[in-house]
């Protein structure tokens, strides 16, 4: 008994080491399981999340009731959803995107259907891969409003890479050479 409370007290440590959210939630939304990371997301404890309805503590109400929905298509179907994309937008407009996982699983004591949900906020790359993205347009922009080409040469592969516009100042039709190193 010891050691399977040692064991135990172990296992809750790891969960709780874990900077992602985790639940264990049954097909009513009651929560098995949460770690510290979840809890903190609500503004939570842990102790308050354990054997309540997730209805109860999600600040948005059509967060938590879409959250439910795809817990019960997972534990109704007995099939996992991983790594699925998820924006939340709060009141105030503000933004955050998760990658998140929900396998389902059946307790042995009891045979119960439960839903291990794994929530990762990818936030901050989200939002690199957009400024990624609206400078490459802004680029795009301003070579064709200059009416430029462009080419780039990868040193470390040795592949290139021509814009249309770069064989069409020169007279060539798209796809009438092969773009190398040896064009230019």
């Amino acid at each position: 008994a010891v050691d399977l409370k040692k064991s135990e007290e172990n296992l809750r440590r790891i969960v709780d080491l874990i900077p992602h959210m985790i639940y264990v939630r049954d097909e009513n939304g009651i929560v098995e399981l949460a770690n510290v990371e979840a809890a903190r997301d609500v503004g939570r404890t842990v102790e308050e999340l354990i054997g309540n309805s997730f209805l109860d503590h999600q600040p948005i109400r059509s967060i938590a009731e879409e959250t439910l929905a795809d817990d019960r298509r997972v534990i109704e179907g007995g099939r996992p959803l991983i790594n699925f994309q998820d924006v939340i937008e709060d009141e105030d407009g503000n933004k955050r995107w998760f990658a998140i996982s929900k396998i389902p699983f059946t307790r042995r004591e009891d045979s119960r259907q439960l839903v291990l949900s794994i929530k990762m906020e990818i936030t901050s790359e989200k939002q690199a891969e957009l400024m990624v993205r609206t400078s490459e347009e802004r680029l795009q922009l301003a070579l064709e409003g200059a009416d430029l080409g462009m080419w780039d040469w990868n040193l470390v592969s040795g592949r290139c890479h021509y814009s249309d516009r770069y064989f069409t100042m020169l007279g060539y039709e798209l796809g009438e050479l092969n773009p190398s190193i040896n064009l230019w």
